[in-house]
């Protein structure tokens, strides 16, 4: 049974990348199961609580340690309002979120994972590195990941984040 989240993960995205190969770029900003389907700015994203973290992960076998200041993922999703079906128990747990970089690369998450009230990741959509604004490859925002001990799903130049429902 453990294959199942694994073949879901895999046949989102699947799913999602006819969208980016063909135009070359993923759909822009906030969108999927959003009441409030909106732009992903930086303006938006330093609009809300600002967090810092340092972290150490590895990146190409190199082991490396940066402190991200941005918002929580969870907090932008919020703001853009997910269409969660009240009358359903847990209903949160049926959505996945992929974030997707401008060069089309994915990482996908579960609401899950995101929830303070379950994993709490504290998925951070950054837009400072070390107390400097993000570099033009890995900005404006960057998808940074507490806990994972790779830098593989540390999204750069964050261009869209869409909320999928995978569940029934």
């Amino acid at each position: 049974m453990r294959a199942a989240p694994v073949l879901i993960a895999a046949l989102l995205l699947a799913a999602c990348a006819p969208a980016v190969s063909q135009g070359g770029a993923a759909p822009a900003g906030l969108s999927g199961s959003l009441a409030q389907p909106s732009a992903l700015t930086l303006e938006a994203v330093s609009a809300l609580p600002a967090k810092t973290v340092s972290l150490e992960y590895t990146v190409a076998g190199q082991a490396t340690k940066h402190s991200f200041t941005g918002a929580l993922l969870i907090d932008v999703l919020k703001a853009a309002r997910p269409s969660f079906r009240p009358e359903i128990k847990n209903d949160s747990l049926r959505y996945s979120v992929l974030a997707t970089g401008r060069d089309g690369y994915s990482a996908l998450f579960s609401w899950g994972e995101l929830d303070p009230d379950f994993g709490n990741r504290g998925v951070l959509i950054a837009y400072a590195q070390d107390g400097q604004p993000l570099s033009a490859a890995d900005g404006p925002l960057r998808l940074v990941v507490p806990g994972d001990g790779k830098g593989g799903r540390y999204v750069s130049g964050l261009a869209s984040v869409q909320l999928l429902r995978v569940g029934p």
